[in-house]
């Protein structure tokens, strides 16, 4: 009897400290999140880095991303997470309602919070399909809002097999593709929309890939005291070419970004030794380690009034600061 008695006493005392753990973890992902600190691994996202160096599966990262990102947007639930009143799923239940249900308001988020505390996943789901029917209810009467999500799934296992793409598109985008596919079947009368979409992106890139445009010669930029904020259009290609069009750092292809190891402030210039080709996470991650996170950060906060389109024009855009609604080069940074 005294070693069931332990073995239950010991069970609970394990599962206080598995809490505390889970919490701190959060609160360190929290953190790594802000830093964008996975980056300095060459993950090009916290999910990756989750999923790889952490080896969790990818419900339990997801679980564990959101809840990070929930306690910045709903602090109360960090106490919350902390003391185990609120589960981990559940966290993760309120944000998909959130963002369904488009509630923007603190208050209505609270009172989301209230309602599923304490419960289970199946209690806390009934309640939330009971508060989205009542929602609905309220809505009948009203014009339908309508919405057009484009949303792709990926059904691939290896990266050599094809990708299914599944998107929504409007009438008139299709009747574009319709016309482009009855252009092209001079060349080909059984192009399938597959091939289109080929033969678009092929067009695309060839217009816009600045890896693909030809280098005529090497641009040695002109040192000055007080050198052009614009890196030479010559010496961006031949970046884009040494880097085979991906982020010298994660590899990814997404928004890249021209990256001066040597800020122009700190007397830096355009050769092509002093720049990396990053992507827009990794150059921001770079501009934290260099400027800190507060300088970084500051520009967040600034007003797009502070910016006249003249001067978005002129700077290079490549230094644009993340998660602002109009972003700010991060040229004004040096």
């Amino acid at each position: 009897m005294k070693e069931n008695i332990f073995l239950l006493s010991e069970t609970k005392a394990l599962v206080a400290e598995e809490r505390k753990n889970t919490h701190q973890i959060i609160v360190n992902l929290r953190e790594i999140d802000r830093l964008q600190s996975y980056r300095d691994l060459h993950y090009p996202s916290l999910f990756q880095y989750l999923l790889v160096e952490l080896g969790y599966s990818e419900g339990a990262a997801m679980r564990r991303i959101t809840a990070a990102r929930m306690t910045v947007e709903l602090p109360v639930l960090d106490e919350k997470i902390a003391k185990g009143e609120i589960s981990l799923s559940n966290v993760n239940l309120l944000k998909q309602f959130i963002n369904e249900q488009e509630i923007a308001t603190t208050e209505e988020k609270m009172a989301l919070v209230d309602l599923v505390q304490g419960k289970s996943g199946n209690d806390a789901k009934a309640e939330l399909r009971k508060l989205k029917a009542e929602r609905e209810e309220k809505k009948k009467g009203s014009e339908d809002e309508t919405k057009k999500k484009q949303t792709r799934t990926v059904v691939s296992d290896e990266s050599d097999k094809d990708i299914r793409l599944h998107c929504s598109i409007s009438k008139k985008t299709m009747e574009k593709l319709e016309k482009i596919q009855g252009l092209l079947a001079h060349k080909n009368r059984k192009i399938t929309l597959a091939e289109v979409i080929d033969e678009m992106a092929e067009i695309t890139l060839e217009k816009i890939d600045p890896a693909r445009k030809k280098v005529t010669k090497t641009v040695t930029p002109i040192k000055s005291e007080k050198p052009t904020r614009t890196v030479p259009t010559q010496t961006v290609t031949e970046l884009h070419i040494r880097a085979n069009g991906h982020c010298e750092n994660c590899g990814s292809v997404y928004l890249l970004e021209v990256h001066h190891k040597r800020p122009l402030c700190d007397e830096g210039g355009h050769e092509l030794s002093n720049l990396l080709l990053l992507c827009h996470g990794c150059h921001r991650r770079e501009s934290i380690k260099y400027f800190g996170y507060d300088k970084v950060a500051s520009y967040n906060k600034k007003e797009s009034a502070d910016i006249d389109e003249a001067t978005l024009v002129d700077i290079n855009i490549d230094f644009a600061l993340a998660s602002i609604p109009r972003q700010i080069p991060f040229e004004l940074l040096y």
